[in-house]
C-alpha cells in the first residue's frame, strides 16, 4: 500500500489487522486466522473479502436485509470491541454496514500521522467480475438493499471477445460500483473469474483532485498505455499539444462527457488478480472512462500475464 502513498495508520487492538489511510480511504489488511476473510482466502486466494459502506441507520438496514431475506454476519469481538453488522453480497464478500459516527476506527490503537500521501481522496468506484449469467443477481441485491440504479450495459471490446459492463450509481452519486461480464472465455473478466473461482473485485478505482500530480506522486508499477492511443485521443478530442504530451509521458487515459472532463490511469496487476486505478473527475463527468477500456484490457493482455 506505501506504493500508492498509504501510510500504516494502526493496528487492531486483538486482531492480526492492519489499518492504512490516505485522504478519506481506510484500507484494512486482515490476517486474522479465525475470521471471514481467512475463510476467503481458503476458496477464493489473495482478493478483497469486505467492504465497508456508511449508511445512516446500520440496525435499520440489517433489519431490512434480514426481511428480504440475505444473510448476515458477525464476527468474533473483543471485550469493548465494536459489533459490526455485516451482510454477505451474492458472491460471499462481506458488505460491513458503518454508521456516520466512524464508531469503528475505535478498535484500532491509531498511529498519529500526515494523510495526505499522493494525494488520493476517496474511492470513486469498486469494479467486479462476473460469472456469465450472474448480472441480474447483483443488481437485484444492490438495488433492493441499497438503492442504487443501474446505468447502461455496455459492450466493451477485449482483445478475445466482447465484455459487457453495468454500472450501479446511489442518487447522491456517493458509491459507485460497475459489473462486467463476458461470454468469452479468454477475456480479462473470465481470466480473473477463472483464478478466483467465482466473482470477485477486478479493480479499485481511487479519486484524486490531480491524477497527474498524484501518479508521479506513486511508486506502484503502472500500465503500459500504446503510443497510437494518445494520437487518437488527439484526432478525437484536439487537445493542447502540451496537455497530450503530459498525459503520455504519466500515462494518463482521457475522456469527455459532456461539458465534463476524465483523466485516470491504472498500475499492473497485482499477482495478476485486481489492479488499481486512479482517476480524476472534472466539471461534472459522470462516466467511467468505457471508451478507453479497450485499450486497458489491450494492454493488459500485451504483458503476458494472466489476464
Amino acid at each position: 500500500m506505501q506504493a500508492l502513498g498509504f501510510r500504516h495508520a494502526g493496528t487492531h487492538r486483538s486482531k492480526a489487522v492492519t489499518l492504512y489511510r490516505q485522504g478519506g480511504i481506510s484500507i484494512i489488511l486482515n490476517a486474522e486466522q479465525d475470521s471471514a476473510a481467512a475463510e476467503r482466502f481458503q476458496h477464493h486466494g489473495i482478493g478483497v473479502c469486505a467492504i465497508g459502506l456508511v449508511v445512516d441507520d446500520p440496525a435499520r438496514t440489517l433489519a431490512r436485509a434480514r426481511a428480504l431475506l440475505i444473510p448476515d454476519w458477525s464476527e468474533r469481538v473483543g471485550e469493548g470491541e465494536s459489533q459490526l453488522p455485516a451482510v454477505r453480497g451474492p458472491d460471499g464478500t462481506l458488505i460491513h454496514l458503518l454508521g456516520p459516527d466512524r464508531r469503528w476506527q475505535d478498535d484500532f490503537l491509531l498511529t498519529p500521522g500526515d494523510d495526505r500521501g499522493a494525494g488520493l481522496t476517496g474511492i470513486d468506484h469498486i469494479a467486479m467480475a462476473l460469472p456469465e449469467g450472474h448480472l441480474d443477481t447483483y443488481v437485484l441485491f444492490w438495488r433492493s438493499l441499497f438503492g442504487l440504479v443501474p446505468q447502461p450495459v455496455l459492450d466493451l471490446p477485449d482483445p478475445y471477445g466482447l465484455v459487457q459492463s453495468r454500472a450501479m450509481v446511489d442518487p447522491s452519486g456517493t458509491v459507485r460500483l460497475t459489473f462486467n461480464i463476458s461470454g468469452a472465455g479468454q477475456t480479462v473478466t473470465n481470466r480473473l473469474v477463472s483464478r478466483l473461482a467465482g466473482a470477485g473485485v477486478h479493480h479499485v478505482a481511487f479519486a484524486t483532485d490531480d491524477a497527474a500530480a498524484t501518479v508521479a506522486a506513486i511508486t506502484a508499477p503502472r500500465l503500459d498505455i500504446p503510443a497510437n492511443y494518445y494520437e487518437d485521443v488527439d484526432a478525437r478530442f484536439g487537445l493542447e499539444p502540451g496537455l497530450l504530451a503530459a498525459l503520455e509521458r504519466l500515462g494518463l487515459l482521457y475522456d469527455q462527457d459532456g461539458a465534463g472532463r476524465f483523466r485516470h490511469a491504472y498500475t499492473a496487476a497485482f499477482q495478476d488478480r485486481f489492479f488499481f486505478e486512479v482517476t480524476e473527475r472534472r466539471d461534472g463527468y459522470q462516466g467511467f472512462g468505457a471508451a478507453n477500456a479497450g485499450v486497458r484490457m489491450a494492454a493488459q493482455a500485451r504483458t503476458g500475464a494472466a489476464w
